[in-house]
Parts: structure tokens; sequence; C-alpha cells
């Protein structure tokens, strides 16, 4: 256990004075590691049940260790130990915080993240108890590989969903991913009003067939929750969908965009690659008990 120097905090969100710290705090460690561990950084938002759960560690006044929790279904963690003060259980101590807050959830597991570049972090997991249950890669944008755009065959539109799209793009996530369409439509509702997110749409004779999400990351962007609907999948819409939003994004001078899909997912992988994206970051997702004999998440 660390020294009694040592204090962690609690909190939904961040405080605009802790962001600079975290983000200091997450650059040495990727620097250190030659990882590209990521953050969400979000300050709290009042009615956003989106907003990750934050364990902060503090010795001395100082930023030692930070544990970011998010998701909405399933919940995804990363911890951050300065590299200075590992191998005291600080990171054990922060884990053990963040099973006791999902546990609270009535959650049973939850997922750790892992820069595979760092043999660390699956060593780390290992001795959670954590199984790795898949991998993915993160791929970047190489503008010099984007093809010619084509004009594609079917009649698909393409447009920035707004507010009252929210029931359409909530059943393409829902059928795409299998997530129970409720709390999808919740979480859809929410992320449509956040500033940092845009979701586009493709349409086929004007109704919604496929979508995805757009983040803006310090002046990049993530490509995420990109789905078809299972009747249309096949037929070339998930390209168009990609390669027009990638057309935008260029046009806008977002640099870098990144994209992240399963390792074992060859059609998604192979459709990535030939739109031009490069693998950078291979990760891996542990699955990690809350309590001791707990297996699945809640």
């Amino acid at each position: 256990m660390p020294t009694e120097t040592v204090t962690i905090s609690a909190s939904v969100g961040l405080r605009r004075d802790e962001l600079a710290p975290v983000r200091a705090l997450l650059a040495r460690c990727n620097t250190h590691d030659g990882t590209e561990l990521f953050l969400a950084l979000k300050t709290a938002v009042a009615g956003d049940d989106t907003t990750p759960f934050y364990l902060l560690a503090r010795e001395a006044g100082a930023l030692v260790g930070v544990a970011e929790l998010v998701g909405y279904r399933e919940i995804e963690g990363t911890i951050l130990v300065e590299p200075a003060r590992r191998r005291r259980g600080l990171g054990r101590w922060l884990a053990t915080e963040a099973a006791r807050e999902l546990a609270r959830r009535e959650l049973t597991s939850w997922l750790l993240a892992c820069d595979e570049a760092f043999p660390g972090g699956a060593a780390f997991a290992g001795a959670l108890g954590g199984e790795r249950t898949f991998y993915e890669h993160r791929l970047t944008l190489d503008p010099a590989r984007v093809p010619p755009a084509n004009r594609h065959p079917a009649p698909l539109d393409f447009r920035r969903a707004h507010g009252s799209d929210g029931p359409a793009i909530a059943a393409i996530t829902a059928a795409a991913f299998g997530d129970p369409p409720d709390a999808v439509l919740e979480w859809i509702a929410q992320d449509l009003a956040r500033p940092d997110r845009r979701w586009f749409l493709g349409l086929e004779h004007g109704v919604p067939v496929g979508s995805l999400r757009v983040i803006a990351i310090a002046g990049g962007a993530d490509i995420t929750a990109f789905g078809v609907l299972p009747q249309h999948q096949g037929r070339g819409h998930g390209r168009a969908i990609l390669s027009r939003t990638i057309a935008l994004l260029l046009a806008e001078g977002v640099a870098p965009i990144n994209i992240e899909v399963e390792t074992e997912n060859a059609t998604a992988l192979g459709l990535y690659r030939s739109c031009g994206f490069v693998p950078q970051h291979t990760y891996g997702y542990y699955r990690v008990a809350t309590a001791p004999g707990a297996a699945s998440a809640g």
C-alpha cells in the first residue's frame, strides 16, 4: 500500500484546474513507455450521464496517478502512474478504488485498456486478475493513401445529423452493435448535444441506413460508432459514408484523423486500409472483476 502521504480523490468529471496536470502526466507516461494512451479529459457537465469518473492520486500536492472510467454500458478504464512512483502499489490502489466504484453501480467487471507497445501494461492487468478479451488497432489516415473519390452507384445521400435524428441513429447503432435500443437512445440524445461531437448520416432514398460519429480531439478527430444497418451491409454504403466523412474532414484541415477496429474484424480493417488508414498502435482490453468471483459485466 502506498505511504500515508498519498491521497486519492474521486469525482465525476475534472475541474478545469485539474486538466493541465492530468494532461501532463499522460504525456510523461506516454513518452516514458513509448505508448499512445488517451484520456477523455472532460469536465463535469450537468445532466450528462456519460461524463467520465476520475480518481486522482496526489503526493505532497503533486499528481502521481490517475484512473479514468468511461462508458455508458460497458466501462473502459485507463490507469496512469508517474513512472518514478511505480512498483509501490499505487496502480493497484487506483484499480481497487475503481472496482469499488463500479461495484457500487452493480457492475461485476470492467475493461482495462493497455497499449501493447508497453509490456508492463499487460503485466499489470494480469496482476489484477485481468483476462484479455480482445485487441484493437488504432489507425491514422495517411492523406497520400486516400483513393480518388468515386461516385457511389446507389443513391446515397450524406449529411450531418441533427437532434431530431437521434432515434434513427440509435436504431442503426443498436442494430449494428447489438446494444439495447433504449440505452443507446439515451446516450445518443446526450451525445448529439455535445459541442465536440458531430454525427453524420448516410441515407438511401431518404431513409437512414448508416451513421458515424466524429470526435474533435486537439485539432484532429476520432471516427467512432461507425455502423450500417445489417440489411444494408455489403452494398458499399459503409465505404461511401466513410469516404464522404474523410473528404469533409480533409477539406476542413483536420489532422490527424483516427479510427479504431478490433484486430479480428478483417472486413472493417480491410475497408479502413483501402480508404487510406494505416495501423499505428495496438491496444489490449483486459476484463477485470470488481470483486472476487465476479465474471461478466453487469
